[in-house]
């Protein structure tokens, strides 16, 4: 045993100096033997920890795995929603374009009415149905089934190849899982979104499906969107052709349809320039200063520019930014060669071809208008006396047999193709006068109204020396009879005049024209002898029979036509015609004519008197007015006459087909307010000045006020440097605004086959835009074109705009301060093309309508993605 050495009082200073827990030495001593438990414990440290480092390295890897596949979701995420929102944008473009959708999800050229993926049938209004019903235009049945509430197709994924349209948005879907893509398109029906005129809301879904993925998870996006009529009213300016912003000259363009602006040197901040503020029409290209050069041109476009199936040129190349996304050209609002597309491009699926015809792009062909004239002429005769008071009773006798005692002879009676036979509500008459021998005549008008007299004359009956006369009042199916003599064994001699309904084969009656008989029955048994017509002279006896008509001048049996001095010395103010026909030795009675009768032809004069027709007829006063065979009932129904059943429906002009294009015929259905000419209805080819004079200036400040201007069609207009504030719809062959020195603002719609504008005038400055502008709607206002009755001012309504019930005067305010009361002034500018809605064809007897709205407008609601 070791023995122990004392310690110093300096040591123990030092190892007071050690913090206790380094003081191992004065730890007390195990034994010996604890040294392998000592060992082992550090092994099972060490083990402890190897394994702890493991989970942890394990740990880390499925945390850098679970990194990683957080990051290959979050782009399989991105690219979801950048395939989804691109989808649904190109879902909206076929929307707008009103397409018929494949089970591809591509545009369909070949739509009708019964492709269940046509977006038109979820578009239709109450009207467009109206119309498709009455128009004959092929559709589902029942008519309700023509408009569908939604859409629903789910494209397969292998269906999208590389030639679809979609398949470079498709591409990177390719490895993400993507089986399938549902497209939905409904028709939003229901009181919590509630419509006012003509726009429709409907909402689009697209759902991307992926496979092993649980229906409730798949990705989707959805929007809610209204759809209205694109009208030509919300455009500013309509240009039938090209619109050149890089003009050499700023003289008026050669070609047909162009508009011109001459550019400048460079930018000019002096000048103020031209600033479009509602959308622009173009139909055809847009041509900018080319880029190698410094001419920039003062037009900037702040809303929209639509192109009716062209493109943006820079010179003769198709326009590109100067680099490929550097500082200077990254937007629209940064371009070095004009003012900018300050609210995009949209692009029509076509030109309208309603302009080309309009500006002489493409010639029309002659239109005839003989039935559209026709038929005005019809429609005005039944008010306008003076149209018919020349007209005539005509006859056509078809040289009927004679057969035994019994002579028929079967006549046509005819008022001509303005006038007609009127129904008159007067008892009918049915008498004889002028002796008692005669006995009294019978009448059999079966239930009908009187449409015509006969007035009949009976010369050498028995009995009496002065001549007999009977009168009737027939209807256009009827039966006069008036008695010869005493009945002989049952048989009993008779004249019998008859009326029959006229149709042409298949056709309907007419109103202009009836069958009318005259039969002689048992004429041997007429108590008739000869006339003394002179001492020792005698004449056969002879029957004479006139007809009057009661035509459009007829009011219960009175002609309210007084005028005659103008009418034929026969006729005097009645349409008359008539036969006389003379009893020969056989003790038969043959028709005798006052002139050469032809069978089968109309006759212009009446079989009256020799004397009177002088052997020729009567003289036609106007040849328009002579019948042509044709069923006017028919020409009648297509020329918008007036239907006899009070509750059928009627509109303002009959429905065409859905097919048919008016475009051919553009400038007369614009022709809708000038006088016009006889070839060209509704032009006025003049110059037209809009002056301050003339109602194109607003100075508040010396009570001058400018008027709201609508003309169509104008060869010329000319804005001068006098006006400062045009307002209005025009359409104009050409729109010239002449050089000027103080700004010129224009509201409204000018449609224009040519247009220049003046460098002066840019520099000095023009504001243009639609009525519909929101800032327009307040200068039309303070311009006292926009105004409410009965002094009610515009700017300070008395009740809020939302008042659940507001009264009629003030609804009435409401609607003459805003711009849709301008709208309503001039129907074909909500018209949503040039093509017109309304027109002819060549040859057609009136105006139809096809009550179809061809382009569309979106307004987005909202939009979510999940």
């Amino acid at each position: 045993m070791r023995p122990i050495r004392p310690v110093s009082s300096q040591e123990s200073q030092d190892r007071s100096a050690i913090p206790v827990r380094h003081r191992w030495w004065t730890r007390k001593r195990r034994p010996r033997q604890g040294l392998k438990s000592e060992r082992g414990s550090i092994l099972v440290t060490v083990v402890l920890l190897a394994g702890i480092g493991m989970l942890l390295i394990y740990s880390l890897s499925s945390f850098v795995g679970v990194v990683a596949n957080v990051g290959v979701r979050m782009r399989g995420f991105i690219h979801y929603q950048t395939a989804l929102h691109s989808l649904l944008d190109y879902t909206v473009n076929g929307v707008r374009q009103k397409w018929c959708f494949t089970p591809a999800w591509l545009e369909n050229p070949t739509c009708t009415l019964f492709d269940a993926n046509n977006v038109e049938r979820l578009l239709l209004s109450e009207e467009s149905l109206t119309a498709i019903e009455v128009s004959g235009t092929p559709h589902p049945v029942p008519l309700s089934a023509t408009r569908t509430k939604k859409i629903d197709v789910t494209t397969p994924i292998s269906a999208i190849t590389s030639s679809h349209v979609l398949f470079k948005i498709i591409q990177q879907l390719a490895n993400l899982g993507v089986e399938g893509i549902r497209f939905e398109i409904e028709r939003v029906d229901n009181y919590n979104t509630p419509t006012k005129s003509r726009e429709i809301v409907l909402q689009s879904k697209v759902t991307l499906i992926l496979e092993d993925v649980d229906p409730s998870r798949y990705p989707f996006v959805e929007a809610q969107m209204v759809v209205f009529p694109r009208e030509l009213a919300t455009n500013a300016l309509v240009i039938a052709n090209d619109f050149n912003l890089d003009a050499p000259t700023a003289n008026l363009p050669s070609t047909p349809g162009d508009a011109a602006v001459r550019p400048e040197g460079g930018f000019n901040a002096g000048i103020k320039g031209l600033r479009f503020e509602s959308p622009v029409f173009v139909n055809g290209d847009i041509r900018l200063p080319a880029n190698a050069n410094s001419a920039f041109a003062h037009v900037s476009f702040v809303d929209k520019v639509i192109l009716g199936g062209g493109h943006v040129y820079s010179a003769t190349a198709l326009a590109t930014p100067l680099t490929a996304g550097g500082a200077a050209d990254r937007f629209y609002t940064q371009s070095r060669q004009f003012g900018g597309f300050l609210g995009g491009i949209e692009m029509d699926p076509g030109r309208d071809s309603g302009l080309d015809y309009f500006a002489g792009i493409v010639p029309a062909s002659p239109l005839d208008l003989s039935n559209l004239n026709l038929c005005k002429k019809r429609v005005h005769a039944r008010s306008d006396l003076s149209l018919t008071k020349a007209s005539q009773l005509f006859n056509r006798y078809d040289g009927s047999s004679v057969s035994g005692m019994t002579s028929q002879y079967n006549m046509e009676l005819h008022t001509g193709s303005l006038d007609g036979f009127k129904e008159q509500t007067i008892v009918p008459v049915a008498t004889s006068f002028g002796s008692s021998v005669l006995p009294a005549p019978t009448l059999n008008n079966n239930g009908k109204k009187p449409i015509l007299r006969v007035h009949v004359g009976i010369t050498g009956y028995t009995g009496s020396s002065a001549p007999l006369y009977a009168r009737g009042d027939l209807s256009a199916d009827s039966t006069f009879t008036i008695q010869m003599g005493a009945p002989s064994g049952g048989t009993v001699p008779a004249i019998v005049i008859s009326t029959t309904p006229f149709t042409y084969p298949g056709g309907m009656e007419q109103t202009n024209q009836v069958d009318f008989q005259v039969r002689f029955e048992n004429q041997d048994l007429f108590n008739v002898g000869t006339v003394t017509v002179a001492p020792g002279m005698t004449s056969p006896a002879s029957i004479h029979i006139e007809v009057e008509a009661y035509d459009y001048a007829y009011g219960q049996g009175v002609n309210n036509r007084v005028d005659p001095e103008t009418i034929h010395d026969i006729m005097k103010e009645w349409k008359n015609n008539g036969f006389t026909f003379l009893r020969g030795a056989d003790q038969k009675y043959q028709i005798m004519a006052g002139g050469p009768v032809t069978v089968g032809a109309w006759q212009t004069c009446s079989l009256l008197n020799a004397v009177k027709c002088s052997g020729v007829g009567y003289p036609v006063f106007d040849p328009s007015q002579a019948p042509i065979d044709m069923d006017y009932a028919e020409f009648d129904k297509k020329c918008n006459m007036p239907p006899s059943d009070p509750n059928q429906y009627y509109p303002s002009f009959q429905a065409s087909d859905w097919g048919v294009s008016f475009a051919p015929t553009a400038r007369f259905s614009w022709g809708f307010t000038e006088a016009g000419t006889a070839t060209q209805p509704g032009f006025y080819d003049g110059v037209m000045n809009f002056t301050a004079g003339g109602g194109s200036a607003f100075d508040p400040g010396a009570g001058v006020y400018p008027t709201f201007k609508i003309h169509s069609i104008v060869k010329t207009c000319v804005v001068t440097s006098s006006a400062n504030f045009l307002a209005g719809f025009l359409t104009c062959d050409e729109f010239i605004i002449e050089p000027r020195a103080t700004p010129l603002r224009i509201i409204g719609t000018v449609i224009t086959g040519r247009m220049v504008i003046d460098p002066t005038a840019i520099a000095a400055g023009i504001r243009w835009s639609s009525i519909y502008s929101p800032t327009a709607v307040y200068e039309l206002r303070e311009a006292r074109i926009l105004k409410a009755p009965d002094g009610i001012d515009c700017e300070s309504p008395s009740t809020p705009a939302w008042h659940p019930y507001p009264a009629i005067s003030f609804a009435r305010a409401m609607y003459s301060c805003n711009a849709l009361s301008l709208g309503a002034l001039a129907d074909p500018f909500r018209w949503t093309m040039v093509d017109p809605d309304c027109g002819i064809l060549s040859g057609q007897a009136a105006v139809t309508c096809k009550s179809r709205v061809m382009r569309f407008a979106i307004r987005e609601l909202w939009r979510r993605t999940l």
